[in-house]
């Protein structure tokens, strides 16, 4: 037996959401990952600005001499990331602080359901897309790869929050029209 269709009457609440809280809960965990590893990478860099640090970490990246790829991992220790500048491994703790922040807010804003964070994820994480894709574009082999992968979920992401803000907006007028 069928069931009839359902109606809408003018004081009937509005239908229920299609919208999908497990991934959005997910993206919202990655979020915090994300926000996560930039206050590692932030403490990382300042860490590295005092002498002390810098020696022993040097000591040890000369005693990787155990092979050629060891060697090299030493070499670009010593080399790279022990000779930044002071102020160049401020300015990285800086931007990591910042980037931290925002996928802290974005994260914490998604698992709380709130609209904003939607609207803040879908535009920061579009507009780090054409960054991602230059950096990416600059590396060779089995990175780029993993830098295209990245960037292919981070596109996923936009249009699945950018659908996601437009179910919850309409959702939210016909909750107004109902007088909700």
């Amino acid at each position: 037996m069928e069931t009839p269709p359902a109606q809408v009457l003018p004081h009937s609440p509005p239908p229920k959401s299609h919208r999908s809280r497990k991934l959005l809960v997910a993206i919202g965990l990655l979020k915090l990952v994300h926000a996560t590893l930039m206050v590692l990478v932030a403490a990382g860099a300042l860490t590295l600005t005092k002498t002390s640090v810098v020696e022993a970490i040097r000591d040890w990246a000369e005693d990787l001499d155990v092979g050629p790829r060891w060697r090299t991992i030493g070499d670009f220790i010593s080399t790279k990331v022990l000779g930044a500048d002071h102020h160049l491994l401020r300015g990285v703790a800086i931007g990591a602080g910042f980037y931290a922040c925002l996928f802290a807010t974005e994260g914490v804003g998604l698992l709380m359901d709130k609209l904003w964070a939607e609207w803040l994820a879908v535009i920061a994480t579009a507009s780090l897309i054409p960054l991602e894709l230059l950096e990416t574009l600059r590396r060779r082999s089995w990175t780029m790869a993993l830098g295209m992968a990245a960037i292919a979920v981070n596109v996923a992401i936009v249009i699945y929050l950018a659908k996601q803000v437009k179910i919850r907006i309409r959702e939210s007028k016909l909750a107004r029209a109902h007088g909700h």
